[in-house]
């Protein structure tokens, strides 16, 4: 509700950083479900999701946040594990 409230109503240009959780290497059962739907949430509420694998695709921050400000609304960005922590994750 607040994310389709940024997005459609007022409009905020944010960049959001997420954790992708529920992956293949994660390893708490009750992550699963949320990894499942949090892209797909996302994208019913009209915003642009991008997924950030490894430091490789750390050039999508700067264009992330000048999608966001063209586009007048959150843009997301969901790191997984290796993005997060490196490759010894």
């Amino acid at each position: 509700n607040v994310l389709a409230a940024y997005a459609h109503h007022h409009q905020i240009p944010m960049l959001l950083v997420t954790a992708a959780r529920g992956g293949a290497d994660d390893g708490y059962f009750y992550q699963v479900y949320k990894g499942q739907v949090s892209e797909k949430v996302a994208e019913a509420t009209g915003l642009t999701v991008h997924r950030l694998s490894g430091p490789d695709d750390d050039w999508l921050f700067c264009q992330a946040q000048e999608q966001a400000w063209l586009q007048r609304r959150p843009v997301v960005l969901m790191c997984s594990r290796t993005a997060l922590l490196g490759g010894a994750a």
